[in-house]
């Protein structure tokens, strides 16, 4: 499994998501990566002092962004005045985040739930992957076989 986590956002961000991320060390495998996407001194002071092994640590990695999408920025705008923030993860050129945005803007524009995202998909530097996700994957599973 490959994960995303938005440090720098949402209640008593960052200690909150960090201590949650910790919490979920020992129910991942040696394979697991968790990108840990914010402000990468506060994400490495957080690591040093999580407690955790040593292999524990390995399975998180910094991700450093230097802005924030604040809870009242409008989505359009977040995506087009703030390319170095969370918003822009499927920049991180790994199959499976990438596979995990490209499913989230696909479902979302079928089923009309954020037609923002419209926006989102059809910047320029967006590539899809060459696959289908495992977010898409289930969905089809689930509703279309």
């Amino acid at each position: 499994m490959r994960a995303a986590v938005d440090v720098m956002g949402g209640d008593h961000a960052p200690q909150a998501i960090l201590q949650g991320c910790w919490d979920a060390a020992p129910l991942l495998s040696d394979e697991d990566v968790i990108l840990l996407v914010g402000d990468k001194q506060v994400i490495d002071a957080g690591l040093s002092a999580s407690g955790l092994s040593d292999q524990q640590k390995s399975r998180y990695r910094a991700v450093h962004t230097t802005q924030i999408i604040e809870m009242d920025d409008p989505p359009v705008e977040a995506i087009r005045n703030k390319p170095d923030s969370y918003c822009m993860s499927h920049d991180l050129e790994t199959t499976g985040i990438s596979a995990m945005v490209h499913d989230l803007l696909s479902l979302s524009m079928m089923y009309g739930v954020d037609p923002n995202a419209r926006l989102a998909r059809s910047a320029t530097h967006y590539q899809p992957p060459k696959k289908a996700g495992p977010m898409r994957r289930a969905i089809d599973k689930l509703f279309f076989r």
